[in-house]
């Protein structure tokens, strides 16, 4: 019985990317970490984002260098800002939008439409109808994501 469950783990491993860093062949196989692509055969970060542990992270806006937390957070009131590899940046589930906000999926609470954000690629493909998240016409709804019918 130990053979078999070990080799269940292997091919799981070997299927899909664990992480950052994890070998992949299409941007699918990076689809569970928002914003991140595979690019030479490894799941990374799209151009526009920052490695941060496991989770790409966006910038803030203007960049503004740091060396700790708390230099991310003088003259703001956005205490979803940390500090990452030298640059104040949204915490991890967070997006730019002005400020760090809480990134909202399909089937979230909303109040407008740019509430509804998981990832770079999504935008523009969700709206928040009846104060949740839901893909927009043309779209169907795949997790926390919205596809184009057929896809």
């Amino acid at each position: 019985m130990e053979k078999i469950l070990i080799l269940f783990c292997i091919t799981l491993a070997t299927s899909y990317a664990a992480h950052l860093g994890g070998v992949c062949s299409l941007n699918s196989d990076c689809n569970y970490i928002i914003n991140a692509e595979c690019k030479d055969s490894v799941c990374q970060c799209i151009s526009s984002m920052i490695q941060h542990e496991n989770t790409c992270v966006q910038p803030v806006v203007p960049a503004t260098s740091c060396i700790s937390y708390t230099d991310c957070q003088i003259g703001t009131t956005d205490y979803n800002r940390i500090c990452s590899n030298g640059q104040c940046v949204c915490k991890p589930y967070f997006n730019w939008n002005g400020s760090c906000r809480k990134n909202r999926g399909l089937y979230e609470d909303c109040l407008k439409d740019d509430d509804c954000y998981w990832g770079e690629d999504m935008v523009g493909l969700m709206t928040c109808t009846n104060l949740q998240c839901s893909c927009k016409s043309g779209m169907v709804p795949r997790g926390k994501r919205c596809v184009v019918i057929g896809a």
